[in-house]
């Protein structure tokens, strides 16, 4: 399963620097680019007679795996640095702190006729030995893996949803994307009407919002505060996405931010 096609330039964002590939002149070249993930869908038989239990099904992490081809025309120093920068950009995504995950570990193209995406927090996962000939590296194969189940549009969006009001949310991508929340003064109740699902925080404001994030299902005040999870009302509350096209959002008691992008699969 892939969201992209491999003739267009990529960006591979690390913390140690940026690798270019599909440029042009010398330099690092796609051969084959997929991305990957399995869905866990349980079945059990059902004890003492014919048929099965199907349990909900769940989308795995995403995997990138990557081909090049390396062109140095210019001969060996440019072949040897090429690599040298590349392996050195690989592995810092071994092991990136959480900082460096928000913002330095991405990989990042421009579909044809469409915005520019991205997979979002990825690390190194695999590195296939290089392929050589008479000694000199040609081919290279590398595997990315990222949390999230799609890729993204690399520009979000911030719509607020006022105090007892509504307000239609679009995800032009294909598959539902989980956003992040800013419920302002901490307390509230937010709903996706369109799915039915919602979230409630009740137990007194926090200093400025309670940020919640749907996909790490986490709640912090400001962010990177306290953490707010003992405020969730869970018997009212579920951690929901964005469905494809319209979401209409209701802000029942307090005003909330949606921070959300399109998502592909």
């Amino acid at each position: 399963m892939a969201a992209f096609e491999s003739g267009v330039p990529f960006t591979l964002v690390t913390p140690a620097g940026t690798s270019t590939f599909n440029g042009s002149g010398d330099g690092l070249y796609i051969d084959d680019i997929s991305a990957n993930r399995d869905i866990r869908a349980p079945v059990e038989p059902v004890p003492q007679r014919s048929g099965g239990i199907i349990h909900p099904s769940f989308k795995g992490p995403t995997f990138i795996t990557v081909t090049a081809r390396i062109q140095a025309e210019a001969g060996f120093s440019t072949r040897r640095s090429t690599m040298d920068t590349l392996r050195g950009n690989l592995d810092s995504l071994v092991k990136p702190t959480a900082a460096q995950l928000v913002s330095s570990c991405r990989l990042r193209w421009v579909p044809s006729g469409a915005n520019e995406r991205m997979y979002d927090a990825v690390r190194l996962y695999d590195m296939a030995p290089p392929e050589t000939w008479n000694g000199i590296i040609k081919r290279l194969q590398f595997t990315l893996s990222c949390p999230y189940p799609y890729a993204l549009d690399l520009a979000q969006t911030t719509t607020n949803i006022p105090t007892a009001g509504t307000t239609t949310i679009v995800n032009d991508g294909n598959t539902p994307m989980w956003p992040v929340l800013k419920m302002n003064g901490g307390t509230g109740t937010i709903t996706n009407t369109t799915s039915g699902e919602g979230i409630e925080l009740s137990g007194g404001t926090v200093a400025s919002y309670a940020e919640i994030d749907c996909f790490q299902e986490t709640v912090f005040a400001d962010g990177s505060g306290a953490n707010l999870q003992g405020k969730v009302v869970q018997a009212a509350s579920s951690f929901f996405a964005l469905a494809p096209g319209n979401n209409v959002m209701d802000a029942a008691t307090v005003s909330t931010d949606v921070l959300f992008q399109a998502a592909w699969v």
